[in-house]
């Protein structure tokens, strides 16, 4: 089933809390990392490390903790960053890119993969770009963390009659191995306008650094 998620994209620290026991497998299940020996151990780990704060960051630090067990574990530490994302899509986007935003925005609407993948196949759709190339691209927005001041993820997306296109806002931040520059990457031709003379559309800041602005109007953002 996965993780138990809130219509904004956040983890339901309200229905953990009454249904604790729960958890491990739902992170196991959103992990994929069932039947995989050192599932307890990485839970056990993320657990120790942050279960005061709640079910919430027990599973952040668990989607920080499977790179370690993962046989693509990226050797690059990261950092944690946050993205701030939010555009007006084009008219002509595909069916299938709505519904992988759809997807990551709120996979609990997504009973299973057969949900969005292409022409009845067997596997599912994914684009060819190095985004999916791991599976961290399905917690962009559904993570956060205390090394920023908002500490709980925020998405929506929805369909606007007036100007007869998908709309996108998100908030959040995860330990970035590259998959926020790989996303920006990825959507960006897909994107109608953003805020302001120049289009800005997203806003990518580190723990440690200055605010990085991407705009659609100049390839050299700031």
């Amino acid at each position: 089933m996965g993780i138990k998620k809130l219509e904004y994209g956040g983890i339901d620290n309200d229905y953990y809390s009454t249904h604790f026991n729960e958890l491990r497998d739902d992170i196991f299940d959103e992990l994929n990392i069932k039947d995989h020996p050192k599932a307890g151990k990485l839970y056990a780990i993320a657990y120790d490390l942050s279960h005061t704060y709640g079910a919430s960051e027990i599973w952040y630090y668990a989607l920080d903790l499977v790179e370690l067990i993962n046989e693509k574990a990226n050797t690059n530490m990261g950092y944690y960053t946050e993205l701030i994302f939010g555009c007006s899509l084009g008219e002509d986007t595909p069916h299938e890119i709505i519904r992988l935003l759809k997807f990551m925005v709120d996979s609990s609407e997504f009973k299973t993969w057969d949900e969005i993948i292409d022409n009845n196949s067997k596997e599912p759709w994914l684009p060819d770009h190095p985004l999916f190339s791991d599976t961290r691209w399905r917690w962009i927005f559904q993570c956060a963390s205390y090394y920023f001041g908002v500490n709980e993820p925020m998405a929506k997306i929805w369909y606007d009659d007036i100007r007869h296109c998908w709309q996108i806002s998100t908030r959040s931040n995860l330990k970035n191995y590259d998959e926020i520059e790989l996303f920006l990457d990825w959507i960006k031709p897909y994107i109608d306008s953003g805020s302001g003379l120049r289009e800005m559309y997203a806003i990518v800041t580190t723990e440690d650094g200055e605010p990085k602005i991407y705009y659609l109007d100049n390839s050299d953002d700031e």
